[in-house]
């Protein structure tokens, strides 16, 4: 390949994606990606900042790398996604942050600040991953099989909430009052999973069951404090199976957990700051 030129690859690369295939419905590949690319569109929950973005400012961020794409939303059918607002790309011409990696497969860059002094928390974040939706109902559903807990927080929108306040304290006790689904100790459990640390983290909730639970249990003659009704409250049907599951990987079943994480360097996982690097794996903490 070292004897042909960047123009007679251009002209191979622009011969067959002009030649009709049987299997586009002898459409052209260029025809068919444009009319993927419209569908795209249309289904895109365009994100936008106070400066605003419009299709050829998105496009253009596209090239550089800078727009990432969230996960698919079955029920509204459509994508959110996020991108390099105008603060960080000219914090990228000044040097304050560096792009460190190019993910080709992914088409976006990684990007960090120099100094730790730069980095400013935010008090509104827009990230894909922060969708409860998708990374915090859905993610639990995943988890324990059942529907079980209404309107849970985003592992991911926890995880950057921890980092930022904690910063380089890898040893920091994170107290939740209002433990919920077990969110805030299954962010902590990731994040030292990634690292080798050891955050701690203390969770504080009851076991209360739902009304429609403890009618069904009081018609059925259960009282608070049978271990039939107790079995029913929120810490040991959802809290603690939470995060027995995620710790061990699978069920009590013994079915493992499917699905993988989105994790990040620590370094990059600043709230309010550029995407940070991800890489997959199980739905598994230790």
């Amino acid at each position: 390949m070292g004897t042909i030129s960047q123009t007679e690859l251009n002209d191979v690369a622009r011969l067959m994606n002009q030649r009709p295939r049987k299997t586009l419905g002898w459409k052209t590949p260029e025809e068919a990606m444009a009319e993927e690319l419209a569908a795209f569109r249309s289904n895109v929950a365009l994100e936008t900042s106070n400066q605003g973005v419009g299709w050829d400012t998105l496009n253009k961020l596209i090239k550089k790398g800078y727009v990432t794409a969230g996960r698919h939303d079955p029920k509204r059918d459509i994508y959110g996604i996020t991108y390099l607002s105008a603060k960080p790309q000219n914090q990228i011409g000044l040097g304050i942050l560096e792009i460190i990696e190019f993910d080709e497969v992914r088409n976006r860059v990684s990007v960090e600040y120099k100094e730790d002094r730069e980095r400013q928390v935010k008090s509104v974040w827009h990230r894909s991953e922060h969708d409860a939706g998708a990374y915090g109902s859905d993610m639990l559903r995943t988890i324990l099989g059942s529907n079980a807990f209404t309107f849970p927080k985003s592992l991911y929108a926890v995880r950057d909430a921890i980092v930022s306040v904690s910063r380089d304290n890898l040893n920091a006790l994170v107290v939740d009052f209002f433990a919920g689904s077990g969110t805030t100790l299954n962010a902590v459990s990731l994040l030292n999973s990634l690292d080798g640390v050891s955050r701690r983290c203390i969770l504080v909730t009851n076991n209360e069951v739902s009304p429609e639970d403890a009618q069904q249990l009081t018609a059925n003659g259960h009282l608070p404090g049978d271990p039939v009704w107790e079995e029913k409250g929120i810490c040991k049907s959802v809290t603690w199976a939470r995060l027995k599951f995620t710790t061990l990987g699978s069920r009590n079943d013994g079915t493992e957990l499917p699905g993988e994480y989105l994790t990040g360097a620590l370094s990059n996982a600043i709230s309010g700051g550029p995407s940070d690097t991800r890489h997959s794996s199980r739905l598994r903490t230790s």
